[in-house]
């Protein structure tokens, strides 16, 4: 039977604009657009794989229709010109978080005392409309990978199109992927990580997106642990979206997890071995 959780949820989330009084852009764009846009092109590739042959094309049109009708129906990449015009800034940019004034725009509450009307204003329509752009791109991803699915079908070849996870940037240095692979050996031998995931590990922290997601088979707080510790040290770069990132290349004792439920885990007494373990590499 088909599953349309996630395109529900994926439409109900872009209807959801008042969240904006209650959580600032930045927040929505890491914990609540992104996920929800990744959940939704699982399940099409998952119900792919599930439903007969005869039923795919029927399914993929039915979810590119609800796509394009309730969401990216009504938009359209004009939605943020006046902003990369108004600040000089270039769209493949988006969403323009190292520039420091967008930055300090997009983390202000509409609502904070002491803010003047106007910069209330400029706020407000300024968040809306980015949070409004960032679905439209995703559905834009989603609908590109609907297309391609119907290519495949016509062409009598119905393979799923892999997931393109996400990954680390590596920091410079000749030196920085000896460390992670001295690493991943430490953390393998610990028993933190499944051994057959050092390729997979590897390309994660070096800016290459893995294959397919590696299995922590430790505890899930010794992961955030390491996460976090790498980008102390400098093995990685800091990402503000580091667990976006944990989340889409990582399984946990081989069940997927989300972005939330490693950011709300909890550390565990192994975390100064961890630290000392990390601090030895390099």
């Amino acid at each position: 039977m088909v599953q349309n959780i996630y395109l529900n949820d994926f439409i109900e989330k872009f209807n959801e604009q008042p969240m904006l009084r209650d959580t600032i852009f930045p927040e929505l764009y890491d914990e609540h657009i992104i996920p929800v846009g990744k959940r939704l092109q699982n399940e099409v590739n998952e119900n792919m794989l599930t439903l007969p042959s005869m039923d795919r094309e029927n399914y993929l049109n039915y979810v590119k229709n609800r796509i394009i009708s309730e969401t990216i129906g009504t938009l359209g990449s004009s939605i943020i010109n006046k902003w990369t015009e108004k600040f000089n800034l270039e769209k493949n940019e988006f969403p323009f978080i190292d520039n420091e004034k967008i930055k300090a725009l997009l983390s202000t509450w509409g609502n904070q005392p002491g803010l003047s009307y106007k910069k209330q204003i400029l706020v407000k329509y300024m968040q809306k409309d980015f949070y409004l752009y960032a679905f439209y791109l995703e559905s834009e991803k989603i609908v590109k990978l609907i297309d391609l699915l119907l290519i495949s079908i016509t062409n009598g070849s119905p393979s799923v199109e892999k997931i393109k996870f996400h990954c680390f940037k590596k920091m410079p240095g000749a030196s920085k992927k000896k460390n992670i692979t001295s690493l991943f050996d430490a953390l393998a031998k610990k028993n933190y990580i499944d051994s057959h995931s050092k390729k997979e590990f590897i390309n994660a922290f070096t800016g290459t997106s893995p294959c397919e997601k590696m299995n922590w088979t430790g505890c899930f707080g010794d992961l955030k642990t390491v996460i976090d510790h790498c980008i102390k040290k400098e093995f990685i770069t800091s990402a503000r979206n580091k667990w976006v990132i944990t989340a889409s290349i990582f399984k946990d004792n081989g069940k997927d997890f989300d972005n939330k439920n490693i950011s709300d885990t909890s550390v565990t007494k192994n975390e100064m071995a961890i630290k000392r373990l990390i601090d030895s590499i390099g």
